[in-house]
């Protein structure tokens, strides 16, 4: 398990605790890290040339409100498009544990 912070380099690259991701997608409009597995890439119809960060992106993409929820694995999402970013981890809950605040929480530890 992996504890600590997210980073973000110049919006181009994203590590957890120094951890590269698996794969990475990129478009016009949206940005997304995949770290760790799929397994329903056959539900998907995936072939072995698409990566999990591109199957991820491809959900979000036609359903932003609940496309992720048709992705089954062990797995966390970093995202970020024109409208939202975000943090999405696998319903199983068996990826890196996500910690969350504010920089007002942090303050105040």
């Amino acid at each position: 398990m992996i504890y600590g912070k997210i980073t973000l380099e110049d919006w181009r690259t994203a590590c957890v605790e120094g951890e590269e991701p698996e794969s990475s997608f990129e478009s016009y409009n949206l940005r997304l890290f995949f770290f760790g597995t799929l397994y329903n890439r056959d539900t998907l119809q995936a072939t072995p040339d698409d990566t999990n960060a591109k199957l991820a992106a491809d959900a979000f993409l036609s359903d932003p409100a609940y496309g992720f929820s048709r992705l089954d694995g062990s797995f966390t999402i970093v995202y970020y498009s024109e409208n939202e970013c975000g943090v999405v981890r696998d319903h199983h809950g068996t990826h890196y544990p996500c910690l969350l605040y504010t920089s007002d929480a942090a303050d105040e530890r």
